[in-house]
């Protein structure tokens, strides 16, 4: 195995985009645009506040991304548009794959003891963008772990290894795990070779050729080599994600993300009209 260098860091900015929640951007912001095919990379914190209730992002649309959704700390609520209604505890996931359009929220839940995610925005292949819409959710025992030594490995997407994660409907097709320390040491992960490499360090830190770096960071390797070196301190918790690159033009606007100016353009008339989609469930 050849081992990848560390890319560098990337400081979070933060964004204000729902009430009480402590929003940490490390993709999607002027700093780290895009990292192919990642579009968006946000760790999420609401701390517990007594009486209050469900604080998150009220209903909004999407088209041609999906939202991958990893709850490290307490319950994530959704609802859509295709009438499905969940809520994921510590450890599970959720797969939104908007596909043609729907609208969905997303709603922590405030009391006990708070909630902490990491979401991700996948890019689609552009003759995969627009798809039926769906949605999946899976519980925490659903999903595999595998013991590293000082580290245990929750595998959410894709595969590991030998061990192969419950979510395979994300058309970007990416790995996804979440790695946590029990006690000082170094873990080797095996990556695709011609894989964008990507981790959002949550908490703790890792020790790498630029020194400590400690939470919360976005992390990148460099694309040369087919496994990367991680070495952590106990208690340093991170979601990694390898995935193959898309290289491939889109474009962008707001949360709908299309092959073309002229689709683009498409979304946004079909917001105005009230045609982003054909499904009958409405909530507010």
């Amino acid at each position: 195995m050849t081992q990848r260098r560390f890319g560098f860091a990337i400081e979070p900015s933060r964004a204000d985009e729902a009430k009480g929640v402590d929003i940490r951007r490390s993709i999607g912001t002027d700093r780290m645009v895009y990292l192919d095919p990642i579009l968006l990379c946000d760790h999420l914190r609401l701390d517990h506040v007594p009486g209050i209730g469900r604080m998150g992002f009220p209903r909004h649309p999407h088209r041609g991304i999906t939202t991958f959704t990893v709850v490290l700390r307490g319950v994530m609520h959704h609802r859509d548009s295709l009438g499905n209604v969940s809520a994921v505890g510590p450890g599970g996931i959720q797969v939104m794959q908007a596909g043609s359009g729907l609208f969905h929220e997303e709603m922590m839940e405030s009391e006990g003891s708070g909630v902490e995610v990491v979401q991700l925005w996948f890019n689609h292949p552009n003759d995969r963008r627009l798809l039926p819409p769906a949605y999946t959710a899976h519980p925490a025992e659903s999903l595999p772990k595998v013991e590293l030594g000082p580290a245990s490995l929750t595998v959410a997407a894709g595969r590991f290894g030998e061990a192969s994660g419950p979510s395979q409907e994300v058309e970007a097709r990416p790995n996804v795990g979440v790695l946590r320390w029990a006690e000082a040491g170094s873990v080797v992960l095996a990556v695709g070779e011609e894989d964008q490499v990507f981790a959002c360090l949550v908490s703790g830190s890792l020790e790498t050729e630029d020194g400590l770096q400690t939470g919360p960071l976005g992390l990148v390797w460099e694309e040369e080599g087919d496994s990367i070196n991680l070495v952590g301190t106990a208690g340093t918790e991170l979601v990694i994600v390898s995935a193959p690159k898309l290289n491939q033009p889109f474009v962008q606007y707001r949360s709908s993300v299309l092959g073309s100016v002229t689709e683009a353009a498409q979304a946004v008339r079909d917001l105005r009209d009230g045609t982003f989609t054909d499904h009958p469930v409405q909530f507010n």
